[in-house]
């Protein structure tokens, strides 16, 4: 039967309330007051703005990630409707906090109907949701924001699901109801965080799995309830994959999964800073990064052991009693057995001997790990498990199973000793509350300071819907606030999913503007303006990664940084603030200055940089008519002589797409020939590459057919019609492919010829 408890007073209204509005005021989610994170916070708010300027049904993010629409990875559920409130005109990182506050509420209600099902008491019970939503696996996940709520909504993700499976086909407007309820919560899961949805299906076929046994009618029970169940799932699965535009993201390495496997030192002993009481009676140890694989999050969110010892009791208390607490237990039981990765960890930590860089530190090589768990076989070869990189997070799903069996052990008792184990539980995990409420202040403090700073900034130097790049480009977090905020279009974009996404369909030129800027990549930003693929360049003076997260940098920033967070970001990842980063690339951007046909704006934190187009075409004139031809990557005069069909200069040479155009100038009548110096991309054992070169000369089409197997340079003779003042050539080439499509390097480009020069001969 569907389980109705809920029914208290006034008082105990108001009560519930006072414990939910206590869970966000630790969880940072007030609005116009705090804010949980602020990385995250701003990708976010980017996403919702971007959605909201293109309308009411619009779904994907048009202002970051150009030229293809961005489908956000994972946290539309939360985003579709944060959008809609700044379109009413809520500030952004207000909307951010109540939405979260919101989607709390959901889980507050989730982890409610949980505890008095479990508790029968429904006194106790927002005591008990309140523990809930203040455990470190959900408040530690801020900074994760999306997987924050995934997290936090397990609860009411498996409520859906019981309420369907467990509940009886008697009353058929009870059961429409369920089926639809479990639909709309395997909806918002999919669509808020691909692990807890996962988690949720995980619990849900467990659940299944034990009601089967217990149904009387099997196969009313098959039809009624597994055939739902998988039209649930399947739906939810292909609307996603549509969505996204794929069918799901690549699979790590086994050596990422060990490396975010959980210590079973950490469910046993909370990492500093966590908990107040834990720091005061000194159980607590320091972690860092350079000791421990994985992150943070790892260590910091998983201290459970109370849970899991309150909970192993709870199911050997009502083992025979209960089929769905040995079903919880069972669950509890595998999603720890996942979170501990595929090798076994207990006190392990990096030996001398590890290369410790931040491009490793995420991989643990099995050779560093005790002994293997088993669970590699699921993690590599099970879709869904093969994409859960973090195994540590699979700890969510144990806790909450834990946390519920904990509220079973403690059914029963006297009421002192419920509230009184309760209370005792809320002083466990309760955290540093001052400690919490700065850095939330500081984050909604610091989005006020960006709008100011940066955003108005910008606002003024950049028209309204321009197309922008900002060089050098990485895994952009400011990309997704600053372009949809400041009203210009950004090919730039944050997340590493989104960013993997977005750089097939961008100029093949920016794919060199990652990194350090030299002068090289100066010849390359000027390409990407002169061949019109973007409006403005902006170099930005502040990280566009990590100064999202830690406004602007360590040394000024109103986050409040412990010692150990400020060595970190000064001097392993080399956050450096905006007046140094100037400093630094002071010879580059006097470079650009110096290129008359250049206009730029130098600011306190970036540069804007567009092309001067009346002195750009003055400078074409006086170059495009010098023969030889000679191709350089800084050889701009060639913008007016490549027509269709190129790629970009590079040192020495330029690729031709598999179809071209060429514009050349008509010199003296002293010279009666074009000569092309070209290569080909051959690759022994394939077939032959066939050029054409096609113009016309004196009103007749000459045609030349080259075939090709070999890499060296070839010339060959194109008639110069004296007739004209410019002359096209064509350029055709059959067999094009790309050095990823024969295997020989990741460059996805179809190649034509190489050009090297043009010259004149009689």
């Amino acid at each position: 039967m569907l389980v109705k408890y809920f029914n208290p007073s006034i008082n105990k209204y108001f009560f519930i309330f006072f414990c939910f509005f206590v869970a966000i005021l630790i969880n940072n989610t007030i609005p116009y007051i705090s804010l949980p994170t602020l990385g995250q916070a701003l990708w976010a708010m980017g996403y919702a703005k971007s959605i909201s300027n293109g309308g009411l049904l619009n779904v994907y993010a048009l202002d970051f990630g150009i030229p293809q629409p961005a489908a956000i990875a994972f946290g539309l559920s939360a985003v579709l409707p944060m959008g809609w409130l700044i379109k009413l005109g809520i500030m952004p990182e207000a909307a951010y906090s109540l939405i979260f506050s919101l989607w709390l509420a959901l889980a507050f209600c989730g982890a409610y109907k949980f505890s008095v099902l479990l508790s029968k008491n429904i006194n106790i019970a927002p005591f008990y949701s309140l523990l809930w939503l203040i455990t470190p696996i959900v408040t530690k996940h801020a900074a994760y924001s999306m997987l924050m709520l995934g997290i936090a909504l397990l609860p009411f993700y498996c409520w859906c699901a019981f309420v369907f499976i467990f509940q009886e086909n008697n009353n058929r407007r009870d059961y429409f109801f369920a089926a639809a309820l479990f639909l709309v919560a395997a909806l918002v899961s999919i669509f808020m965080d691909g692990y807890t949805f996962v988690m949720f299906a995980v619990a849900s076929s467990f659940m299944l799995l034990f009601a089967y046994f217990k149904a009387k009618g099997k196969m009313s029970f098959i039809y009624g309830k597994m055939t739902v169940f998988l039209i649930v799932f399947s739906l939810a699965y292909f609307l996603y994959s549509h969505f996204i535009g794929k069918s799901s993201y690549h699979a790590e390495p086994l050596d990422f999964f060990r490396g975010w496997g959980v210590d079973l030192s950490f469910l046993i002993i909370p990492s500093r800073g966590v908990f107040w009481f834990f720091d005061y009676i000194g159980w607590s140890k320091q972690r860092l990064f350079t000791e421990y694989f994985g992150d943070s999050s790892v260590w910091d969110t998983t201290f459970s052991i109370p849970f899991i010892l309150f909970g192993f009791f709870g199911w050997w208390k009502f083992r025979n009693k209960s089929l769905f607490i040995s079903c919880l237990f069972v669950i509890g039981v595998f999603s720890l057995y996942m979170a501990l990765g595929p090798s076994f960890k207990f006190f392990s930590t990096k030996t001398d001997s590890y290369v410790n860089s931040l491009a490793n530190t995420m991989l643990m090589p099995e050779k560093y790990a005790l002994f293997p768990t088993g669970n590699s076989v699921l993690s590599e070869n099970l879709p869904g498990f093969n994409v859960m990189r973090a195994s540590y997070r699979w700890m969510a799903l144990a806790i909450f199973v834990f946390w519920c069996l904990t509220i079973s052990f403690m059914k029963e008792k006297r009421n002192i000793i419920q509230y009184g184990s309760v209370v005792l539980l809320l002083i466990l995990f309760l955290p540093n509350i001052p400690g919490t409420w700065k850095n939330g202040r500081a984050n909604y403090n610091s989005v006020l300071d960006i709008n100011k700073k940066l955003v108005s900034e910008l606002k003024n130097d950049i028209p309204k819907d321009s197309s922008v790049a900002f060089i050098p480009w990485g895994n952009d977090f400011f990309a997704n606030y600053l372009a949809p905020f400041s009203g210009f279009r950004s090919f730039n974009i944050g997340g590493d999913k989104n960013l993997e996404a977005a750089l097939p369909h961008w100029p093949s030129v920016m794919v060199n503007l990652q990194g350090e800027i030299n002068q090289n990549k100066i010849n390359y930003l000027i390409q990407l303006l002169l061949n019109k693929n973007v409006d403005y360049v902006v170099i930005p003076y502040f990280n566009m990664l990590w100064s999202a997260h830690y406004w602007v940098c360590p040394s000024d920033t109103l986050m409040p940084l412990s010692d150990e967070t400020y060595f970190s970001l000064k001097y392993e990842l080399k956050l450096i603030c905006p007046y140094e980063i100037k400093e630094n690339l002071k010879g580059n951007v006097s470079a650009i200055k110096a290129l008359p046909y250049l206009n730029v704006l130098d600011r306190k934190l970036y540069a804007v940089i567009s092309i001067n187009s009346v002195l750009f075409n003055e400078y074409i004139r006086k170059k495009s008519n010098d023969y030889p031809l000679n191709v350089e990557s800084d050889n701009f005069a060639l913008n007016d002589v490549l027509e269709k069909g190129w790629y970009y200069l590079e040192a020495g040479h330029v690729w031709s797409k598999y179809n071209a155009k060429i514009k050349l100038s008509v010199p003296n009548e002293s010279n009666d020939l074009f000569v092309f110096r070209y290569s080909v991309f051959y690759v022994k054992g394939n077939d032959p590459i066939t050029v054409e070169f096609e113009s016309i000369v004196k009103g007749r089409r000459v045609k030349i057919t080259k075939i090709i197997k070999d890499n060296e340079v070839h010339t060959v003779e194109i008639p110069i019609d004296h007739d004209l003042t410019s002359q096209l050539v064509d350029i055709k080439v059959s067999n094009a492919k790309s050095p990823s499509e024969l295997n020989v390097a990741p460059d996805t480009r179809k190649l034509g010829i190489s050009l090297e020069s043009v010259h004149l001969s009689n």
